[in-house]
């Protein structure tokens, strides 16, 4: 955590200062005032059906329907009503009512024995295309990971399938990804794996670790083993510090985001970059970024010290591919130090925090926007002398005419915003904008209206949820 707080007074504590400051050393993107959502939310209904595996080769196939299946429903984010389960009929259609905006629910079939479905679930946020699946037939594929000749546990097995849409000799569902577990003795086995369906690419991922062969190919039943060992170079979001392990465990980094680098030997001394556009080169060191499609670039350096080095991922890194890589080199005088892979994403949010933890009060102000047009930026966090440390402060509302935002700032990149969800201790709130904040690199500002159903909640939750991915959650304190 050392090296971590050492990387944030060089970047994001000059960010928070920024940000905290009543002259803000850039330009935010202002909000646009709307319309208060709706207290009551809305509700839908959601349908699908269950079938069996398609007979024949050439359309039309014959599906035939599975009557008797229990449908169950859980929430994946939000608070909304979880209606009761279903079962489908002769037809092997279901439906149910009940289900309420703002909150995604997941939609599971039930066990058959013998039997796998396609998809495992089905996650819904609106009634649009029907929640269906596949029955098939099924089997389990099993092996072995060692550490220096040792079972390890703890390791996660993923099992990948083709992509959907293999010809009409497939069935329109059927599965593409399923994991297991090592358990003590290094031993695991992944079951529900579609008969008939080849190849499946199988690899193992455990934060801080690297496996070889990595990865196998599924030809046989025969079982498929592998090696660990510890990784030597960790690379981690700038905001949070998440190690997210990815494809062969390696580490999963965002297209054009901030991230920072841990190791050993990785430069002669310590030196930050006070001029834009980025080096690429900061007291000998620099880092050279391959694609899959064999670009290499040389990433942009916020900071460079022997044990850790704050760069942004090169814009143009392709992650693109099922199983997107890239591989990565730390040079020092033109010689490579250190090297490794990583697992490239297009988009992993990621908040940065008033206190350089990745936890607790995040980098943000209060925009107040007042119904005569004028406005202002005010701080949510102050440092306290006493307590020698950052303590919230208290989000005021104004009257019933004025709009209060949360600016967040985070890295990660961007998706549609139609698919962020962000709740506010449990209440879900209006994401307004996102996207850069164009005076700082790799920088995604966030804007989301404060319901003014949350005045006198005292500390609540920020979380935010977008294309089934998740930033760390933060706090604030309103009054």
């Amino acid at each position: 955590m050392k090296q971590q707080r050492g990387f944030i007074v060089v970047l994001i504590g000059m960010v928070s200062f920024l940000l905290l400051a009543s002259v803000i050393g850039f330009s935010l993107v202002k909000v646009t005032a709307k319309a208060q959502p709706k207290t009551t939310a809305a509700t839908f209904s959601l349908a699908g059906e269950v079938r069996g595996e398609c007979i024949g080769c050439k359309p039309p196939l014959s599906c035939p329907p599975f009557p008797g299946v229990t449908i169950t429903f859980t929430r994946v984010s939000g608070t909304g009503v979880v209606p009761p389960p279903v079962q489908t009929d002769a037809d092997g259609k279901w439906s149910q009512i009940g289900f309420e905006e703002g909150t995604t629910y997941r939609v599971t079939p039930g066990e058959i024995q013998g039997k796998s479905f396609s998809p495992l679930f089905s996650d819904r946020i609106k009634a649009d295309a029907g929640a269906d699946f596949i029955v098939y037939s099924s089997y389990s594929v099993s092996g072995r990971v060692v550490l220096n000749g040792i079972g390890m546990d703890g390791v996660t097995i993923h099992v990948n399938g083709p992509e959907p849409g293999g010809g009409p000799c497939y069935p329109r569902y059927y599965p593409t990804h399923f994991t297991g577990q090592t358990d003590a003795n290094g031993n695991w086995t992944v079951p529900g794996i579609k008969a008939g369906i080849v190849p499946y690419v199988i690899y193992p991922t455990k934060p801080g670790y690297v496996f070889t062969p990595c990865p196998l190919f599924l030809s046989s039943l025969d079982q498929s083993n592998f090696e660990a060992s510890p990784v030597s170079l960790a690379v981690v979001s700038s905001a949070d510090f998440n190690y997210r392990p990815g494809f062969c465990s390696y580490p999963t980094v965002a297209q054009e985001a901030i991230v920072t680098a841990f190791g050993s030997n990785l430069s002669a001394t310590t030196q930050v970059a006070t001029t834009q556009p980025l080096p690429t080169e900061l007291a000998g060191t620099s880092i050279k970024i391959k694609d899959e499609a064999g670009v290499e670039r040389d990433a942009p350096l916020f900071f460079v010290s022997p044990n850790q080095i704050n760069f942004q991922v090169p814009p143009g890194v392709s992650a693109q591919s099922t199983f997107p890589t890239a591989s990565i080199k730390i040079m020092r005088n033109g010689a490579v130090v250190k090297e490794g892979n990583l697992s490239i994403t297009d988009f992993q949010p990621a908040f940065f925090t008033a206190d350089a933890s990745g936890k607790g009060l995040p980098a943000a102000v209060l925009y107040r926007l007042k119904a005569n047009g004028t406005d202002s930026y005010e701080p949510i966090s102050r440092f306290d002398p006493v307590q020698n440390k950052l303590v919230a402060v208290p989000i005021e509302f104004g009257d019933e005419s004025e709009q209060d935002f949360l600016v967040l700032f985070g890295t990660g990149g961007k998706t549609s915003l139609g698919s962020y969800q962000v709740t506010i201790g449990g209440t879900p709130a209006e994401v307004t904008y996102v996207g850069p904040q164009i005076s700082f690199v790799g920088l995604i500002q966030t804007n989301v209206r404060l319901p003014r159903s949350l005045i006198g909640r005292g500390q609540v939750e920020v979380r935010l949820l977008a294309a089934g991915r998740e930033a760390n959650p933060v706090t604030i304190n309103i009054h």
